[in-house]
């Protein structure tokens, strides 16, 4: 929550929203005080690189700074990836830094876990049966999807590279759904590198993009796959577009923050010449 003194007005007495202040995280700070041990300072610097905040003192919340469930599972899995071992648990009860550091660990192995491909038949989610119980006239039509402008140009063969393994990393993204006599049923398809999960194409400008849009939205087929495609989309003015759909049976609007990052992680881990 942000607290003016009044609201700005334009000169005929109405709301200028253009005045209004832009909404800084910093501002729910606490009087800046320094993390002092390793420990202390890596976790502040984890969460200001999350939070997008120029820094993080040690008493300062995690929650009021903007941090929410699924931000705190990144956090928990950078930190993971530093040799720093807490849960979202232990986040959620200790939210300062200098609370979270006194049960927080450095070093260790943990648990290894085994995270191959998911195989098989998978049970079917309450919101996947409420969704074959309606009647819906398409069910392959029922889909998320964004358009993004990269701030790079991007390389056709190194975003489809990315995309596969999202794919080969999201068990999910490989369902596929099926109708027998007794219901739908849900399996794991196989990795498929030869899998169609990105287009090109070349428009005249940006209102054809909703025409391809729609024919991208009818190319997903919940029996044979794949559940995600992507267009790469030139301009004429040499910008790009990605448009990136997805069938709402696999992905919500929450999985999309996890999905962005580990598209641009991949991305970039292959232009650096490293194994994803």
């Amino acid at each position: 929550f942000m607290f003016l003194a009044q609201m700005p007005l334009t000169p005929n007495g109405k709301l200028d929203r253009k005045a209004l202040p832009q909404p800084d995280a910093s501002q729910m700070q606490q009087t800046y005080v320094s993390p002092q041990s390793e420990l202390e300072q890596k976790i502040a610097g984890l969460w200001a690189d999350v939070l997008r905040v120029p820094r993080v003192g040690l008493n300062d919340n995690f929650f009021e700074l903007g941090g929410d469930s699924i931000i705190s599972i990144q956090v928990v899995s950078r930190a993971r990836q530093a040799g720093i071992r807490f849960t979202p648990k232990d986040l959620f009860q200790h939210q300062t830094v200098q609370s979270l550091a006194t049960v927080a660990q450095m070093g260790g192995q943990g648990l290894t876990i085994e995270q191959g491909p998911a195989t098989g038949r998978a049970l079917l989610l309450p919101i996947h049966q409420y969704f074959f119980d309606e009647e819906i006239v398409e069910y392959h039509h029922w889909n998320q999807s964004v358009v993004l402008r990269p701030g790079e140009r991007l390389d056709g063969a190194r975003l489809h590279a990315a995309l596969a393994a999202l794919v080969t990393h999201h068990d999910a993204l490989r369902l596929s759904f099926t109708r027998h006599s007794g219901g739908w049923q849900a399996h794991y398809r196989e990795v498929e590198p030869q899998d169609d999960l990105l287009w090109h194409s070349s428009l005249d400008d940006l209102a054809a993009l909703e025409s391809l849009g729609l024919q991208v939205q009818r190319s997903l087929d919940l029996a044979e796959g794949p559940l995600m495609r992507a267009v790469l989309v030139e301009l004429p003015d040499a910008s790009q577009r990605l448009l990136w759909v997805i069938h709402h049976l696999v992905v919500d609007g929450v999985s999309w923050r996890i999905l962005l990052e580990d598209l641009q992680t991949a991305y970039t881990q292959l232009q650096s010449g490293q194994v994803v």
